[in-house]
């Protein structure tokens, strides 16, 4: 089974590699601009806010809290709101803290104030010193907060590897993992998700914090563009199995799945050195669009619905990365 299982993982795993581009820099996200096609979410580029007007209106509101750094999320969707806090709250830009408000004119649950409130609380649960407070009545959707500096520690992995270097012990590592795989779904059902990454992003961060704005940055871009599934490695990341998983399966997995995946249907799965038969080489999140093989006649063996079929249903363009209508391309087989 092992020597049937080789070459179908080695290719899968290749051929998921010639497809694989760095997802874009966290830092550039919050000055991405509008676009002027529709989004997946649905708004068109005339009814977006710019990040000036939703700036100068907030200047000009009664309650506005006059010492407050103020940051814009012009992004439509919430999980954009969510990495900009996660980033700005770890980001005071001189020692000791500092009071930040953050404004989202755009985002999908702008114009809601119970979903507003549920990302607040949210954010107050992740990290309880920050003092996040939803600004009741401001001309655009605002939150305050307290930010305070990240402590700088030693040279990390992420920094000493180049990214082609850590991707390249992460594919590695894939193909064995599926080869020594004993059950055959989950084979499939794994193989199938690895075949339609087409980003990755290697990720430097160090604390829960950090991890989560890598995550809803990566969110947002399927959010907001449909670009394919992603990849995320923390090579720095110093956590163990249980609390990774916590981490993961509470504050990214089941907020994604209940109210931040904009109307996708996302799933995540994580992998970690301490977890498993197979420990991974770091700790690794994937982030992928639920897309289900067709469903097995009784009496089907895997060698007779054939590896390279089940594989290649989950196959899906970046395009039809969108809420309802996307549809794998051989959806209109029957």
């Amino acid at each position: 089974m092992i020597l049937m299982r080789a070459l179908p993982s080695l290719l899968l795993v290749q051929g998921m590699a010639a497809f694989l581009v760095p997802s874009c820099p966290i830092t550039c996200l919050a000055k991405v601009s509008p676009v002027s096609r529709q989004s997946p979410l649905g708004l068109l580029r005339a009814e977006m806010v710019e990040e000036k007007e939703a700036i100068s209106a907030l200047k000009g509101w009664d309650g506005f809290p006059g010492s407050s750094r103020i940051v814009c999320a012009p992004q439509q969707s919430d999980a954009a709101v969510m990495s900009t806090f996660f980033k700005e709250v770890m980001s005071c830009p001189s020692d000791g803290k500092a009071d930040t408000l953050l404004v989202s004119p755009n985002c999908k649950s702008s114009g809601n104030s119970e979903a507003m409130k549920r990302m607040a609380e949210y954010f107050k649960e992740c990290c309880p010193w920050s003092d996040t407070t939803l600004l009741e009545g401001a001309p655009h959707a605002s939150f305050t907060f307290t930010s305070k500096k990240t402590e700088k520690t030693a040279e990390g992995k992420s920094e000493t590897l180049s990214e082609q270097e850590v991707m390249g012990k992460v594919l590695d590592w894939f193909t064995s993992f599926l080869i020594g795989m004993d059950d055959e779904e989950e084979y499939v059902e794994v193989g199938r998700a690895l075949l339609s990454v087409k980003r990755y992003a290697v990720s430097q961060a160090r604390t829960p914090e950090a991890l989560k704005e890598t995550f809803w940055a990566e969110v947002s871009t399927l959010a907001e563009a449909g670009d394919g599934n992603t990849l995320i490695v923390a090579p720095d990341l110093e956590m163990e199995a249980a609390p990774f998983d916590d981490l993961v399966q509470q504050r990214m997995a089941t907020p994604l799945n209940e109210w931040a995946g904009s109307a996708l249907d996302l799933r995540v799965s994580k992998y970690h050195p301490s977890a498993g038969t197979a420990p991974a080489p770091w700790p690794i999140i994937q982030i992928y669009a639920y897309d289900p093989p067709p469903a097995k006649q009784e009496g089907d063996e895997l060698d007779e619905v054939g590896f390279d079929a089940e594989i290649d249903w989950g196959s899906r363009p970046a395009g039809n990365l969108k809420s309802g209508g996307g549809k794998g391309k051989d959806a209109d087989r029957k």
